[in-house]
């Protein structure tokens, strides 16, 4: 295996050029909406499916693979 397996969840890196925050959503559970301006958003669904909505208005389902 490459790299680390992260079994922490909460923010794993925080830095100047990334931050990755590792979560596990209980299915029906929402985080409320908020803002990444000027920043690059990267999701990795691992099990089940995740409703995003961008710019209020344009919705994305994502799911693993």
């Amino acid at each position: 295996m490459i790299g680390t397996e992260i079994k922490e969840f909460g923010q794993v890196i925080n830095n100047d050029k990334l931050m990755v925050v590792h979560v596990n959503l209980p299915q029906g559970k929402k985080i409320a909406p908020h803002d990444h301006q000027g920043q690059d958003i990267f999701f990795s669904v691992v099990k089940g499916q995740v409703k995003a909505t961008l710019n209020n208005s344009e919705e994305h389902t994502l799911s693993p693979g």
